[in-house]
């Protein structure tokens, strides 16, 4: 409104001051701030006051609209002015009006908003919640199954356990029946001596006539108690430290005190122990105890054979002892010192036999121990026991019950220096698997199982495979490449039990080559 219609309007009547006054202010304002795309993007806060003041100003256009309406009735005021302020203030309330409601409107949708929000807010907390209850539904779970798979490996253990204690038990149950028969036979042999002593030479010597069997049994008291008795000897085998050494030098080798190699209780297929070249010793080292052929020439070495003769009749035996270079044999539990030896054979020089002879009762056991070593150039050894009648006799070995079993003689050879044998066999018989297994948990399942004779284990997964080479065709032999790391073709690592006599073993490419299958391995 210009400055001349305010005038104007002023003029019409006193009462219509301030409308005219509002007029001139609402034609100046700018009213930008109430468009949508200004509350649109206002907070909740602001658009509630943005539609206050349109609430205002509604009230106040109207109020103003009703008084115009009047003025425009009424005669008095000039006939083009009524009009014109009629029409502008109903224009500012229909404005307000429609602002009022797009404001409205907005109030509603910020509202909606707020609302959406908040409960997106809340589904996020919740969304966040759940995933934490999952992830310790997920840890309790996998703490519950570890926890379960500790119980089984321990109720495993318990019960190995108890299968090993009522072992014991019952050896000792055994050994002290067998006391308690010993001391009964003793007590009985003890009654028969007194008897002896208190009826004379005479009665004596007719007991002696008639009653061998307990002199036999004194005899035998006095010697050791009952044992058990196989046929073959325990062997130890010793590489010489250092190589040319005199024959003094090694006649003092102490054979006691020096940790062996390799040892084993070798079963003999003939009566008589005997290796008579080089290439012998290289074969039967290998067979014996897997020593390399390639690193191994059959020289520099040394043997203790240990055995106990068990007299087949009464009389006099004989013991043969023909070695390249030294031997000595020596008998009962004595210190091995060559001054003692029952058969003096040192020294460096060919195939030499020296022989002596014992007389012995018929089932009385004699203990006794030969030693030899090889130095460089040809070697050999042949050992035998001849009875009265020049008959060899078996060679044997006597120990007490539960102490035949040596170290090392469970499984074949270790080749790699004790690291990992890595294996590829051409055929086997897996008949059994454990999961996440180790290496003491496979060899133990492998040792308590007596259908196993070798078990490997693949490093990826740790899974122990139980296996034999027991196989419905006799024509099929199972022949093993051996490693000492992984490669293409020995990729699972383990043990092969000595009792699996069925296995031939690739000695070529530094035990890792092709697959062979050597002639005269059984």
């Amino acid at each position: 409104m210009t400055s001349d219609q305010y005038k104007i309007c002023v003029n019409v009547k006193t009462f219509e001051l301030e409308a005219c006054s509002l007029q001139e202010l609402l034609d100046n304002e700018d009213f930008h701030q109430f468009d949508v795309d200004v509350t649109a993007w206002m907070s909740l806060t602001d658009v509630v006051n943005t539609n206050r003041k349109l609430d205002s100003l509604v009230e106040a256009t109207t109020e103003t609209t009703t008084r115009t309406e009047k003025i425009h009735m009424n005669k008095k005021f000039p006939a083009d002015f009524a009009p014109k302020l009629f029409e502008t203030w109903s224009n500012y309330k229909k404005k307000f009006e429609g602002l009022l409601a797009s404001v409205e409107h907005e109030v509603k949708i910020t509202e909606l908003r707020g609302k959406i929000g908040t409960a997106q807010e809340q589904d996020d907390d919740a969304e966040e919640r759940i995933t934490g209850q999952k992830e310790k539904l997920a840890k309790y779970k996998k703490e519950k199954e570890d926890l379960e798979d500790d119980i089984e490996d321990v109720e495993k253990e318990v019960k190995e356990k108890k299968e090993e204690l009522e072992k014991v038990e019952d050896k000792i149950t055994d050994a002290k029946k067998c006391q308690t028969t010993q001391q009964a036979l003793l007590k009985k042999l003890n009654k028969e001596l007194a008897v002896i002593e208190q009826e004379g030479p005479a009665e004596k010597q007719k007991l002696e006539s008639v009653g061998t069997d307990v002199m036999r049994l004194i005899a035998r008291r006095e010697e050791q108690p009952k044992v058990d008795i196989v046929d073959g000897l325990n062997v130890d085998f010793f590489h010489m430290k250092k190589h040319n050494l005199d024959g003094a030098t090694l006649d003092k080798f102490n054979f006691e005190k020096e940790e062996p190699n390799h040892s084993a209780l070798l079963k003999m297929p003939k009566t008589h122990f005997a290796l008579t070249s080089n290439d012998q010793i290289k074969d039967w080292s290998w067979e014996s105890f897997q020593i390399d052929p390639t690193k191994f020439d059959g020289t520099n070495s040394m043997l203790k054979l240990r055995g106990t003769l068990i007299a087949p009749v009464d009389g006099e035996f004989t013991f043969s002892l023909n070695s390249d270079d030294g031997s000595f044999l020596y008998l009962g539990k004595r210190a091995l010192e060559t001054g003692k030896a029952f058969i003096k054979n040192g020294g460096l020089h060919g195939m030499v036999t020296k022989t002596n002879k014992v007389t012995l009762k018929k089932d009385q056991p004699l203990q006794y121990t030969v030693t030899w070593y090889g130095n460089n150039g040809p070697n050999g050894i042949i050992f035998k026991i001849l009875d009265p009648k020049g008959k060899e006799v078996p060679l044997q070995v006597m120990g007490k019950p539960g102490t035949m079993e040596l170290k090392d003689t469970v499984w074949n050879q270790d080749f790699c220096e004790g690291k990992k044998n890595f294996w590829n066999y051409s055929h086997w018989n897996v008949y059994k698997h454990l999961d996440k297994s180790n290496d003491k948990a496979c060899e133990k399942a492998c040792l308590g199982d007596k259908n196993c004779e070798t078990f490997l284990i693949n490093p990826k997964d740790m899974r122990c495979h139980l296996a034999n080479f027991k196989f419905k065709d006799s024509k099929i032999n199972a022949v093993t490449s051996v490693s000492c790391k992984p490669l293409s073709g020995t990729q699972y690592y383990g043990k092969i039990k000595t009792s699996a006599k069925k296995v031939a073993y690739d000695r070529v490419q530094g035990l890792a080559g092709k697959k062979v299958l050597m002639p005269g391995q059984w």
